[in-house]
């Protein structure tokens, strides 16, 4: 389900690592990176993945951590633009308040590939060249389709409760899932979502999401759970 959008420009490969190197005058420029978070494993890789990638590839490679705020991460794509790599990579925090990242980078002269969740805006155009992620709205549909189906073996019709734990509240992900979750579900009345948390895609928030769903319901009186961390029903 990868879906890429890009213009002409073709980036080197991405993919990443555990340290923050310093810049310095690598044979073929320097490559930024803002992560938006380490909170969990997948984060990790994936920042370890890419800076062994480009260093295989023949670059510098610099990164920071937003630790999932939208501000911090403003505040890392500004500092990170004024060492004048060669390229940004950014995975986003949330949607809307990374708004003016392509903005900083055409202003900068720099080219831009987001990855994962989406901003605002059409890749292609000027200098953000490349959106590297997935059919969100299509993992939602899924997610949703499993769980009617499921609950159709259970009563013999699509009927049942669930609740929701989603990601990152404002994240592209979760807004695009969600659109499928509730495209599913308008056919299905009787199968309703009848409570959500936001865990953040992390462990700990998930979990507390969780305990406190079970509180709020007696025992049988859910059917399933829907995790945006999993991408799946339970």
């Amino acid at each position: 389900m990868c879906h890429v959008n890009a213009g002409n420009a073709k980036p080197a490969a991405a993919a990443g690592a555990t340290t923050a190197p310093a810049n310095s005058s690598a044979a073929k420029g320097l490559v930024a990176f803002s992560q938006g978070t380490l909170e969990n494993e997948w984060r990790v890789l994936n920042t370890q993945d890419m800076e062994r990638a480009f260093k295989e590839a023949g670059y510098d490679f610099v990164w920071t951590d937003a630790k999932a705020d939208p501000a911090k991460q403003l505040a890392d794509v500004e500092d990170l633009l004024a060492k004048k790599p060669s390229l940004l990579v950014i995975a986003p925090v949330e949607y809307e308040p990374l708004a003016p990242v392509k903005d900083m980078a055409e202003k900068a002269g720099v080219p831009l590939i987001v990855i994962d969740r989406a901003i605002p805006g059409e890749p292609g155009v000027g200098k953000w060249i490349a959106l590297l992620t997935i059919d969100f709205v299509e993992t939602g549909t899924l997610v949703a389709e499993d769980a009617v189906q499921e609950l159709t073996k259970k009563y013999g019709s699509a009927q049942g409760k669930l609740v929701h734990i989603t990601g990152t509240t404002g994240a592209s992900p979760v807004i695009d899932e969600q659109k499928g979750i509730d495209g599913v579900l308008a056919g299905s009345p009787n199968v309703k979502i009848v409570a959500s948390c936001d865990g953040k895609y992390a462990r700990e928030p998930g979990r507390k999401c969780m305990e406190d769903l079970l509180q709020k319901f007696a025992a049988g009186e859910i059917d399933g759970v829907i995790a945006d961390n999993e991408v799946r029903w339970y």
